[in-house]
C-alpha cells in the first residue's frame, strides 16, 4: 500500500510507516524517546488530534486534502506567568483542475506570555504570524498581528440554605 504523504509535493516530512520500517517504533515512540525523553521534556507526549492531553506537542497528522502539522505546546514558569507557542501548517494536495488563485499552503504561528496575578484575573500579549500560498499563479501572503487581553472571571455561587 502506498503511504499517502508520498505523494505531497515540497514536503519534508517522513512518513510513519518509512520511520516504523527504518527504526522498528512508531512516528510516537520515536519522537518520545529521541527528542523529548533525551531533552528531559517529562511533560511532553506526541499524539494525534485524536487524543488530547495537557502540557504536550502535536505531530502532524492527515484530512481529506493533504498533510496538516500541528505543533504546540504549553509551559508554566511560574505559578503566575505561562506561555503556549506552537505552529501549524496545511499542505492542499491541488489537482490540475483547480484555478491558479486555488489555496495551496497555509502557515500559522503563535507566542504569547501569560500573567495570573490572582485567580480570577488573566493578563496577556500575543504575537501571531500567517501565509497563504497560492496553488500556482505565484501569489503569496504574510500577515503580522500583536494582541493584548485582559480577562476578569466573574463568579459567584449561591447555595441553597440547610
Amino acid at each position: 500500500m502506498r503511504d499517502s504523504l508520498d505523494v505531497l509535493p515540497g514536503t519534508n516530512v517522513l512518513p510513519e510507516s518509512k520511520l516504523r520500517g527504518a527504526s522498528g517504533k512508531s512516528y510516537a515512540d520515536f519522537v518520545q524517546e529521541n527528542l523529548f525523553d533525551r531533552v528531559g521534556m517529562k511533560d511532553s507526549y506526541y499524539c494525534s488530534e485524536r487524543t488530547i492531553r495537557k502540557n504536550h506537542a502535536h505531530g502532524y497528522d492527515t484530512d481529506r486534502n493533504g498533510l496538516v502539522l500541528k505543533a504546540y505546546l504549553d509551559h508554566s514558569w511560574t505559578g503566575i506567568w505561562s506561555t503556549t507557542a506552537g505552529y501549524s501548517r496545511v499542505d492542499v494536495s491541488n489537482s490540475n483542475a483547480q484555478v491558479p488563485a486555488a489555496f495551496h499552503i497555509g502557515q500559522y504561528a503563535t507566542a504569547n506570555l501569560r500573567y495570573t496575578p490572582l485567580p480570577n484575573v488573566l493578563i496577556g500579549g500575543e504575537f501571531q504570524w500567517a501565509r497563504r500560498t497560492n496553488f500556482s499563479d505565484g501569489f503569496s501572503v504574510n500577515d503580522f498581528r500583536v494582541e493584548f487581553s485582559f480577562k476578569y472571571s466573574f463568579s459567584y455561587t449561591l447555595r441553597s440554605g440547610s
